[in-house]
């Protein structure tokens, strides 16, 4: 009947499919929403959920061996929720994608930024160090 309720239905919506798996029905409906900007609370949760599920689709979209749609998701889920640890996850993810196109201070700024912010044994930001070091190695191969 007004914007509050149609948001909070969609939101409900996108998040019931995503709990069930169905991230890429999912996305749809939680970028229909966010696109809206009509109900502040709703777009927070709204926000996160949209990024979990554009961690998953770029994950599913590096194993199935497609990076350049993987990229897009991974970028997608940098932007949505600022420096949290799904940005970080995605920035790992994006990191990731660009050390496999050979893309060597791409990859590295990428793993750096998943470490920002991070807390002493913050396990992203051991993976993204652990990374880090291994385009550091990669590079000293390649010369």
């Amino acid at each position: 009947p007004d914007a509050r309720h149609g948001d909070s239905l969609m939101y409900v919506y996108g998040a019931g499919l995503a709990r069930l798996g169905r991230c890429d029905q999912a996305v749809v409906v939680l970028e229909g929403l966010l696109r809206r900007r009509r109900e502040p609370a709703v777009l927070r949760v709204a926000d996160r959920e949209f990024a979990r599920c554009a961690l998953q689709m770029g994950q599913r979209s590096l194993d199935s061996g497609l990076p350049q749609g993987a990229e897009e998701w991974f970028r997608k889920a940098a932007t949505r929720t600022g420096q949290d640890e799904l940005a970080r996850a995605a920035y790992i993810g994006l990191g990731d994608v660009m050390f496999a196109r050979g893309d060597f201070p791409g990859a590295a700024e990428a793993y750096q930024r998943a470490m920002a912010g991070a807390e002493p044994g913050d396990s992203l930001a051991q993976i993204a160090a652990e990374r880090l070091n291994v385009v550091a190695n990669a590079g000293t191969v390649i010369r």
